[in-house]
């Protein structure tokens, strides 16, 4: 079953995380729409400021890097990628101890 699928069970109290490099990916960007339509909310990390999938998403987060498929380069994409996703989860962290709504 696709991303898409399993986006129809999404609902407002959902948080959709999208990683893509190119934000080009078919699959993705259907499964972006979709959980858009059930009201989740949806935040892209791509490379590409223009891409469909950032256009898809409420929150696009951009992580510049050159377009790179093999290689060392590669590895670079998705460990800046993964840095995104610590600072996220570290600043959620943060407000939910201080009291606020990590939301």
């Amino acid at each position: 079953l696709s991303q898409a699928h399993y986006a129809g069970f999404l609902g407002p109290r959902d948080l959709v995380l999208v990683l893509s490099h190119g934000g080009l990916a078919a699959n993705l960007i259907d499964a972006c729409v979709v959980a858009r339509r059930q009201g989740a909310a949806v935040v892209a990390i791509t490379s590409q400021p223009r891409s469909p999938i950032a256009t898809a998403a409420d929150v696009h987060l951009l992580v510049p890097l050159p377009t790179a498929t093999l290689g060392d380069e590669a590895g670079v994409i998705r460990i800046a990628q993964i840095a995104m996703l610590e600072c996220l989860a570290v600043a959620a962290a943060s407000r939910r101890l201080q009291g606020g709504d990590a939301t």
